[in-house]
């Protein structure tokens, strides 16, 4: 106990928690801190520097916890917004040690006293997220917790040590002990009303997937800034060619969609003899996803000309729209609301993974309900409801030939937008939901079996066992802390002999408290097993068995 204090010690003197730019709330402000860990600027990452920004202005008393490079601090530094600032150093993202606990519990406290123990309230969008956030304030009743269901399948397809699993997507239940712990967490924040849905179809769609009633509604869609210009070019019905513009990710729940959406216009094009279509990707993502639509070119029709733009800033967007002069959009979340606010017909699309491209559909932005989020229908159907105001794509593209009708489109999309995403109506809302949260426990997963099966299946109930560890690199350090809690969990006594490595210069050092030794087979004499805990496992491997060590006394720790 007494080394973890001196640790949380250490951490507090080299800063690693500190805050900057400190403002103190005013005029009868409350205290609300933010969870963002995302590196890369995303819809909710957009949100929260809107939500942030707008509650500053308030003069509420406002943080940030994240990664150094979280995307989100600069978003808000761009913006000149003054936040209270808590730094952490990148976890697991889901497994915390027992080391990383006390850590944890200490930022807790720090920033518990940093708002004098008043009341805290707390967004902390995204199951990962929501489960670092309890570890931090440790059930401490003064802190109210609220997270964010910011798409349907966020919690479904979520897998501890690999994120979203875009595998996963649109399959079967995947009931386990996850399923289990995230089934009951729902319940807890459900009747403590701590979360909320930009629409009532993800309360539903979770409500069917974790088989629990969600009766919390509590939904509000996503806001939207007004655009700084708008566009000064009638749009009237293309004749001999067509400009269509797409503005969003690239992903895996997006890019079938945009290849629908190419089918489509293939469709459109063999009906229209005549007719020539230019479109236009303006859009950002791993190199995987971009790669996929720049490979599907080769699929397009002759007269189907796709460029692929890269990612444009806002007054990019608008030049490249007066000087092309689009004929509409295609876009997902908040891209088709940009693109409506700045002044273009808007077809929002479904979001959709590979083998349900047939079950893509959309709806002109302005026909839309007030509540309505236009990614997420498909996962009506997912639990048998019908998905009102949906057609298929290449019969909505008929109407864009008739006289009058986009233009009359380019009004009434961004009056719908102006009217039912409008700023000042939906953060109030959502900042209601968040004072209205009672959620405070600490309900975390507790992590079984912390060590390769294959560990359990050679010593099985054995509980006096010798290892070594071969590496001494941060997936060494995150091993040794599974293990630690193991020894925590269960009534096992593994000794951690010594850490192999083959750099000379670090042998004598103390890693995770164990000298670090060089490799010799007679060092491994009494051992049970040396696992290993490094990338080059491979090599690792054959460098041990070509020293004569038994493949059995090897195990490879992921």
């Amino acid at each position: 106990m007494k080394k973890s204090i001196n640790r949380i010690s250490y951490y507090l003197r080299l800063g690693i928690l500190f805050d900057v730019l400190l403002t103190q709330g005013c005029g009868g402000g409350v205290n609300i801190v933010v969870f963002d860990f995302n590196k890369s600027v995303g819809g909710a990452e957009t949100f929260n520097c809107r939500f942030i920004d707008y509650l500053v202005g308030l003069g509420d008393s406002v943080a940030v916890v994240g990664y150094e490079d979280s995307a989100l601090f600069g978003l808000l530094d761009n913006k000149s917004v003054k936040i209270k600032k808590y730094i952490i150093p990148e976890m697991d993202d889901f497994f915390v040690s027992i080391s990383n606990q006390s850590y944890l519990g200490a930022l807790g406290q720090k920033i518990i006293d940093d708002f004098f123990g008043e009341d805290i309230y707390v967004l902390a969008s995204y199951f990962e997220v929501l489960h670092r956030a309890m570890h931090v304030f440790n059930g401490n009743k003064r802190v109210h917790i609220l997270t964010g269901m910011l798409h349907p399948e966020a919690w479904s397809i979520w897998e501890p040590g690999i994120g979203f699993n875009a595998s996963r997507a649109f399959k079967p239940k995947l009931i386990n002990e996850t399923w289990h712990y995230q089934r009951q967490l729902l319940l807890k924040l459900d009747r403590a009303h701590a979360i909320w849905y930009p629409n009532d179809i993800y309360r539903k769609y979770n409500s069917e997937y974790f088989s629990v009633p969600l009766n919390h509604h509590s939904s509000a869609t996503v806001p939207v800034e007004p655009v700084t210009q708008k566009i000064r070019y009638n749009i009237s019905a293309p004749e001999e060619f067509m400009k269509v513009l797409w503005l969003g990710r690239f992903d895996f729940f997006k890019n079938e969609s945009i290849l629908s959406f190419i089918d489509s216009l293939n469709v459109v094009l063999n009906n229209k003899p005549q007719l020539h279509i230019l479109f236009d990707l303006i859009g950002y993502g791993y190199a995987l996803y971009e790669d996929e639509v720049e490979s599907y070119k080769k699929l397009a029709h002759e007269r189907l000309e796709i460029r692929i733009l890269g990612k444009r800033n806002e007054s990019d967007i608008y030049s490249l729209i007066e000087s092309e002069k689009y004929h509409f959009g295609v876009a997902m979340g908040s891209s088709a609301y940009h693109l409506a606010m700045i002044g273009l017909p808007v077809i929002a699309i479904d979001s959709c993974v590979k083998g349900y491209r047939r079950l893509v559909k959309g709806v002109w932005l302005d026909e839309a309900s007030d509540e309505f989020d236009e990614g997420s229908s498909l996962y009506l159907s997912l639990i048998g409801e019908p998905s009102p105001q949906r057609n298929d794509i290449h019969v909505m593209l008929e109407d864009v030939f008739q006289y009058g009708f986009l233009e009359n489109k380019s009004r009434s999309c961004c009056n719908y937008v102006e009217q039912f995403h409008n700023i000042d109506v939906i953060l109030p809302k959502i900042r209601g939901f968040l004072l209205e949260s009672s959620f405070s426990e600490k309900f975390t997963y507790r992590f079984k079996r912390n060590l390769p099966d294959e560990f359990y299946y050679r010593f099985g109930r054995k509980r006096n066992i010798k290892i070594a560890i071969f590496g001494t690199g941060s997936g060494a350090k995150k091993f040794y802390g599974k293990l630690h809690s193991d020894l925590v969990f269960s009534d096992r006594e593994i000794k951690v002999k010594c850490f192999f490595d083959n750099d000379d210069s670090k042998f004598g050092a103390i890693f995770c408290n164990a000298p670090i030794e060089k490799f010799t087979l007679e060092a491994t004499n009494e051992l049970d097993v040396v696992i290993i805990a490094s990338d080059y496992w491979p090599e690792i491997k054959a460098q041990m068995i070509s020293c004569g060590l038994t493949r059995s006394k090897i195990l490879r720790a992921y």
